[in-house]
């Protein structure tokens, strides 16, 4: 579930969400081939766009340079 908070994760069907992400105002989530998750948002004082992508057992993030300014942040992920 990504909220304004970040990115949440559940394997108890719902019941229990576990954090999967830093702090980011998450716009999109998008699931890979392979189970990680994307991330697209916006974070930090000046809301800066950001995609990130998670691994879903370790909670390990990656992050990718994107050419946006401020003005944007990632809302569409496929």
């Amino acid at each position: 579930m990504g909220t304004e908070k970040g990115v949440f994760l559940s394997t108890y069907y719902g019941d229990r969400f576990e954090r999967g992400s830093s702090e980011m105002q998450v716009a999109s989530l998008s699931f890979t081939p392979v189970g990680d998750l994307l991330a697209g948002g916006a974070e930090g004082p000046e809301l800066e766009a950001v995609l990130v992508q998670i691994d879903a057992d370790t909670k390990q993030e990656n992050r990718f340079e994107i050419p946006v300014g401020n003005e944007d942040a990632v809302a569409f992920v496929a």
